[in-house]
């Protein structure tokens, strides 16, 4: 008989010898993200690509790191083909003059700061 019955559960001992093979063959999380962004932009060695893909069946973290990436770029590109199809927003000109005295209302509170500090900065003794 291969295991008796003192002996820790088969199957959970077996899981942990795959797993710690798995962590050491396949590059760290930091490593995954990183080669994942780097896949999206040109094609990476079949060795990095299995390692990636080994790597992502058993962590679900950098899994769902590379499917959010796919989205986003599904999504860059939809925008970038339906791009003219976009109305050019506009403000009203009610809108755009209360921006314009806000703007200036702290334009003019920043450099009354910038006065105020360096005579402040002046009055010192050296």
């Amino acid at each position: 008989m291969l295991f008796s019955s003192g002996d820790r559960d088969p199957w959970n001992w077996i899981t942990g010898k795959l797993l710690n093979l798995v962590w050491r063959i396949t590059p760290d999380c930091r490593q995954v993200a990183r080669l994942t962004s780097e896949g999206r932009e040109r094609l990476l060695p079949l060795g990095a690509r299995l390692r990636l893909g080994l790597h992502r069946r058993f962590c679900k973290w950098c899994a769902r790191y590379a499917r959010q990436l796919d989205f986003l770029l599904k999504a860059s590109h939809l925008f970038a083909a339906h791009v003219d199809q976009l109305s050019e927003p506009s403000l009203s000109t009610d809108a755009k003059s209360r921006m314009k005295r806000t703007l200036q209302t702290v334009a003019s509170g920043e450099s009354r700061q910038r006065r105020f500090a360096t005579q402040n900065n002046d009055q010192r003794p050296a």
